[in-house]
């Protein structure tokens, strides 16, 4: 992942013409607004919806919350909150396309900012120089003992670059064109006997400076004008609105094109159509049920036994705070299901994320009247 600096650009040749290095920083800043705004939405969206998943651990078949349960949904480490972990997580995916989780002697779970990793065929790959912040692991991780998660979207990045081709210079040509025409201009001249005077040119320069100082500091500025000084402001033309409009048609533009790449459409983030439900849908199963499963995946491996895990010892993840904002939205079809004998209530609990509970009927089949097939010379009124 490339880094921009003010001191990579000097660094990397320092025998460099300046002005040209501040010009390729320029664009390349302008630039990189336009795609960390992106990658910005993008990350936030999709740790928002993690944060809703409810990661489940099971003993044997039944729900029962424990260790791995707490630091997935409260508190992965001693300095972190679950969601702020979950967005760190989904940056890494996104912005280096891979993370490392690795969990500690005291069952911390430490994003880690750079490895080193042997790999083997026939035995544990072997994880070394884990550093987080300035704090640099003095020991190896095993591949048992870490969460390797991957996100291997080679059209993301490719798009990322071509946008940056095309996007980038016409939002710099925008830019540009703006600030040419918001300009403040005007010309300042002596008159009179200062005119003659070889020093007033020093004084006209103050008077000038803070004029430009006034304009810029204040959204209402007089100009003190005194004999033998006349300042006139050129017109300018009036269409600064369009020239934002035309920036922000740009930067929504490129936003819009990483969105659908990534498999969010533009709707769900501007909530500028009444009825999202079908994108939505696509969203929870495009984007975040495949993230998901990827997590789970790797955590049931990771942390439960074969045996254990046929048994029903498992990591078992509940979205459906993200398809349903209240329990009472699934009232009518939890209904038809218990109803139809498709399903027991228990089956239901524990699909709409509740615990099964140990009540009588509760995993019985039933079926209302009017599912029932009708037998001969039945009076239907």
């Amino acid at each position: 992942m490339r880094k921009i600096g003010v001191f990579n650009y000097f660094s990397r040749n320092p025998d460099a013409n300046i002005i040209k290095e501040i010009s390729l920083l320029h664009d390349d800043y302008n630039t990189t607004l336009m795609k960390q705004r992106a990658i910005d939405v993008v990350v936030g969206r999709i740790a928002r919806s993690l944060s809703l998943v409810n990661w489940k651990t099971y003993e044997k078949g039944k729900y029962k919350p424990d260790s791995l349960y707490y630091h997935l949904n409260v508190q992965p480490n001693i300095n972190q909150n679950a969601t702020d972990f979950w967005e760190e997580v989904v940056r890494k995916l996104f912005e280096d396309t891979e993370v490392l989780i690795v969990v500690t002697s005291d069952d911390q779970f430490i994003i880690a900012d750079d490895f080193e990793v042997t790999k083997y065929v026939l035995k544990e790959n072997v994880y070394t120089k884990v550093v987080k912040d300035d704090f640099e692991f003095d020991k190896s991780f095993f591949e048992s003992k870490v969460i390797r998660l991957n996100y291997n979207n080679t059209k993301i990045k490719t798009l990322l670059k071509n946008l940056d081709d095309s996007y980038g210079m016409l939002f710099n040509r925008l830019v540009q064109v703006a600030m040419r025409t918001n300009q403040i201009r005007g010309t300042a001249k002596l008159t009179g006997n200062l005119a003659k005077n070889a020093k007033a040119q020093d004084y006209l320069q103050t008077f000038v400076d803070k004029i430009f100082k006034s304009f810029s500091n204040n959204s209402e500025a007089i100009v003190p004008v005194q004999d033998g000084m006349e300042y006139t402001e050129l017109s300018r033309e009036q269409n600064t609105r369009s020239q934002v409009d035309e920036l922000n048609k740009v930067s929504n533009e490129y936003l819009n094109t990483v969105l659908e790449a990534v498999g969010i459409h533009p709707a769900l983030i501007y909530g500028d159509m009444s009825d999202t439900s079908h994108h939505k849908d696509d969203y929870i199963s495009n984007v975040i049920q495949p993230m998901v499963e990827k997590i789970t995946d790797e955590i049931n491996r990771k942390f439960f036994e074969e045996v254990d895990f046929m048994k029903g010892s498992c990591l078992n993840p509940s979205i459906v705070k993200l398809r349903y904002i209240s329990i009472f939205d699934i009232g009518g079809p939890a209904e038809k299901l218990v109803g139809s004998s498709t399903f027991t209530p228990n089956d239901v609990r524990e699909a709409g994320g509740y615990e099964r509970i140990d009540k009588p009927g509760m995993d019985d089949f039933y079926m209302t009247k009017n599912m029932e097939k009708l037998r001969g010379g039945e009076n239907t009124e």
